[in-house]
Order: structure tokens, then C-alpha cells, then sequence
């Protein structure tokens, strides 16, 4: 091996040791970084299928008040509209739950890298 590759070899290996901590308090940060974004990527996976069944939903109310029509028409649509509604509330929701999840990991890790 010649003497540049073993230079850039022993470069690069002190630089990715030196990116893991090594001190405990520092990896517990990280672990709870780590698990807030895990807990915020749930959170945001539940309300977005939990709001495309509602969307799913809307678009068969829908269909079938097209098919219907006449005052029974109309009252479909208005359950479809209300649906969409609740679709774009559940992720909204959602978002808000996962920031608020990151925010809290990032506060308690910010807290204990302080100590």
C-alpha cells in the first residue's frame, strides 16, 4: 500500500472516531434524539393512513352521490366534504403531534448534554 493511501486510511479512521461520542452522557442524548424522531415518523405514518381512509372514504361518498343524486345526493356530499375536512385536521394533527414529539427529544437531549 503506498504511503499516501495509508495516510488518507489513518486520516479518515481518526476522523470517523471522532464523530461517535464515546462519552455516555452525549450517546444518551443522542438515543433520545433518536427515539423522538422514531416516535415523530409513527405518529406522522398513523395520521397519514388514518387520514387517507378518510379520504378514500370521502371519494365513495362521492361516487355514490353521483350515482344517487337528488336530496340523498346532496346530503352525500355533504359528508364527503366534511371527510376532506377531517383528512386535512388528522394530518395537521399529526404534524403538530410529531413536531411537538421532536421538540421535547431535542429539549431533554439539549438538557442533558448541559449537565
Amino acid at each position: 500500500m503506498s504511503q499516501s493511501l495509508k495516510a488518507v486510511l489513518i486520516v479518515a479512521t481518526a476522523f470517523l472516531g471522532g464523530c461517535s461520542s464515546a462519552d455516555p452522557k452525549a450517546q444518551r442524548a443522542d438515543a433520545i434524539e433518536d427515539n423522538a424522531q422514531a416516535q415523530a415518523d409513527a405518529i406522522k405514518r398513523a395520521a397519514s393512513t388514518q387520514a387517507d381512509t378518510l379520504e378514500d372514504s370521502a371519494m365513495r361518498l362521492e361516487n355514490s352521490a353521483e350515482q344517487v343524486g337528488g336530496y340523498e345526493g346532496k346530503s352525500l356530499d355533504v359528508r364527503a366534504e366534511a371527510a376532506h375536512k377531517q383528512s386535512d385536521i388528522v394530518r395537521d394533527q399529526g404534524s403538530a403531534r410529531a413536531d411537538a414529539v421532536r421538540t421535547e427529544g431535542a429539549a431533554r437531549a439539549k438538557e442533558l448534554r448541559s449537565q
